[in-house]
């Protein structure tokens, strides 16, 4: 990425961001956002901008400066799963005091997992799963016990997602220490709590770090990574999950696969 101006970058990115938080609260579903937009709001957009422009450097700057090897190391599983149980037991007491986590979508969900059809009120995948799961137990008459068990996979689910980024970070030459330390933080209770709640958003965003790490092995290899039917299948077995686990995620994934489309154009003949 040597090519690229990261300042540019950062610049241009921080007055869209800004102007999409700005615009995004001022619209009114019957006003629209024409009476609104004024010099106040530029004003918004132009000081979350230099804060955000002063963030996104500093972040740059750091990682720049940040203690990694000279070196890339082999995939470890080992660590990987030494990383997934040590944050499973870190998450445990949270999941052990709080319990599955009910949002205010999560009785229509589970409402359309055991009753209801299939429409787009909630992602399709998310019902099917909700569905197997809780199903069972519904029929039983320990629907409790079935959130209980559906909310532990999750659990398990994000941990083993998380864990694999960080072995995955530790591969491409990140010290051990900024490993360790990502792993602290993500024992924070905030993420406990998160990885059992009632949510479509939960998974999904899991599956997003996965497809940020595909996006990236991408990037770096100049699209070369593309090269191999099993990276190929990966990747869109990793779309077609966000396509049918949010209902928005199918922007995402257009988006960025028209980007790489242009870009590593090439490499999908």
């Amino acid at each position: 990425f040597a090519c690229i101006n990261w300042e540019e970058v950062a610049m241009v990115y921080s007055v869209f961001f800004s102007a999409l938080l700005v615009i995004g609260r001022l619209i009114k579903p019957l006003d629209g956002i024409a009476r609104a937009f004024g010099l106040k709001a530029v004003a918004c957009i132009a000081g979350l901008s230099i804060v955000a422009f002063a963030g996104y450097i500093a972040v740059y700057f750091l990682a720049e400066r940040s203690p990694l090897e000279t070196r890339t190391f082999k995939f470890e599983k080992r660590l990987h799963l030494i990383l997934f149980f040590a944050l499973l037991i870190l998450w445990i007491p949270c999941f052990l005091s709080v319990g599955p986590r009910i949002t205010g979508d999560a009785g229509a969900m589970i409402g359309q997992a055991i009753s209801g059809g299939l429409n787009d009120k909630n992602p399709v995948l998310y019902t099917l799963i909700l569905r197997a799961v809780l199903l069972p137990f519904y029929n039983a008459g320990k629907i409790t016990l079935g959130t209980y068990v559906y909310c532990s996979l999750q659990m398990i689910f994000v941990a083993f997602i998380l864990s694999y980024m960080l072995a995955w970070l530790r591969k491409k030459g990140c010290s051990l220490i900024i490993v360790v330390f990502s792993l602290v933080f993500f024992s924070f209770p905030v993420f406990a709590a998160f990885s059992v709640t009632f949510w479509k958003d939960i998974p999904y965003g899991a599956v997003f770090v996965l497809y940020v790490v595909i996006l990236y092995e991408i990037c770096e290899s100049k699209g070369e990574y593309l090269d191999k039917r099993a990276n190929v299948l990966k990747l869109v077995a990793v779309c077609l999950a966000l396509c049918f686990l949010r209902g928005s995620g199918w922007l995402v994934v257009l988006s960025s696969s028209l980007v790489l489309f242009f870009v590593y154009k090439k490499r999908f003949k």
